[in-house]
């Protein structure tokens, strides 16, 4: 478990296990893959997650930090996805193969993990001390790459 959480914090571990941060989490990447950023609203967002803004509120600080946990969950699946290609790995090139392989899997590269990329560089380009993730290389890299692949560099 110790190498799926790489780079997580405690806390976003923590309140992955609550259902109505699940729900508001859900319900932010539909509202992106339907609108954008735009449509991310805080109205928006309870009605969609069937939560209280008072419940956002209690998990997110802004549009930002809701974002952000969204790129963490990606994070999450990523390194988790990663991590179960390469136990049936038998040799270093094997291990290569299956990590590129799973790199670009349906699970991990999908129009609604792509969409948020999108987002989130959109926002990153323009406010990048509000991320964590603002000077992580492979976050830039692959948003930019996802910009470039949907020609909206």
């Amino acid at each position: 478990m110790r190498t799926i959480l790489r780079g997580m914090h405690c806390r976003a571990w923590y309140v992955m296990q609550d259902s109505k941060y699940d729900r508001i989490l859900n319900a932010a990447a539909s509202l992106i893959r339907r609108g954008g950023s735009d449509a991310l609203t805080t109205t928006a967002l309870a009605r969609e997650s069937r939560t209280s803004t008072r419940d956002i509120y209690h998990h997110f600080e802004d549009k930002y930090a809701v974002i952000s946990a969204l790129v963490e969950r990606l994070h999450a699946l990523y390194y988790s996805t990663i991590n179960e290609a390469i136990k049936e790995a038998t040799s270093p090139e094997d291990e290569l193969a299956k990590i590129v392989d799973a790199s670009f899997s349906d699970r991990l590269f999908n129009e609604d993990n792509m969409h948020i990329w999108v987002e989130y560089w959109r926002f990153v380009r323009f406010d990048s001390v509000k991320f964590n993730f603002a000077n992580n290389a492979y976050d830039q890299s692959m948003a930019r790459m996802l910009l470039f692949c949907f020609g909206q560099s």
